[in-house]
């Protein structure tokens, strides 16, 4: 069975600061733990260029907050890979990065960082992916598409077969807020996955009755 993790944020090394605390650690963990029991997994993120902040506290016990840029070259394998997404009328670019991570028994699990800090891109795109939970409710919900919508375009670019709608795929999805109305601030990634999956699917409700949400 093929599983696809896909997660809004995920802690795999501590300077690579792609998370905030418990959740990101605790998706760092699924995927490790995955690669320990030789589980066949990839998983999708996105690539924080600024992640998380740092925090500060002076002398006089005010606390300020700081970004530092990641290098992705420093952390990351560059796939050579790009995808293309439609966005607000436009196509906007993210290129692909790679971390592999290896289980005690030698099994490896890819985790796809998508980028969006892409010289065709404008600026307001180009910075949609500069800081985990960052921006205001229009930025969030870009950054909610670009997971959920430009994930399984990346596993499309990089040739990951997904079958939709048969009982040997599962598509696994992050959710960290409890059930609650749905209202458009509160749209995620794994709402934009089941669109997508309902629209391959030969029968959309057999698509989406796949997930595991």
């Amino acid at each position: 069975m093929t599983i696809v993790y896909l997660t809004a944020e995920i802690g795999l090394k501590s300077d690579l600061h792609t998370y905030s605390g418990g959740l990101g650690v605790l998706a760092g963990d699924h995927v490790k733990s995955a690669a320990d029991a030789g589980i066949d997994l990839v998983a999708v993120t996105l690539l924080y260029r600024q992640g998380y902040s740092e925090q500060h506290l002076d002398d006089d016990g005010i606390q300020t907050e700081s970004y530092r840029d990641i290098d992705p070259a420093q952390h990351l394998e560059d796939t050579g890979i790009e995808i293309t997404l439609p966005l607000d009328g436009i196509q906007i670019q993210s290129r692909l990065w790679k971390m592999v991570v290896e289980g005690v028994n030698g099994s490896k699990v890819d985790v796809i960082f998508l980028d969006t800090r892409h010289p065709e891109n404008p600026e307001r795109f180009a910075n949609l992916g500069e800081r985990l939970y960052g921006g205001d409710d229009s930025t969030r919900i870009r950054q909610e598409y670009l997971l959920g919508v430009g994930g399984i375009h990346a596993l499309d670019a990089l040739e990951i077969e997904i079958v939709i709608a048969l009982p040997h795929q599962t598509i696994e999805l992050d959710q960290t807020r409890q059930h609650k109305p749905l209202e458009f601030r509160h749209l995620g990634h794994r709402h934009f996955v089941a669109l997508v999956v309902g629209e391959r699917a030969e029968h959309p409700a057999d698509g989406v009755s796949e997930l595991a949400v």
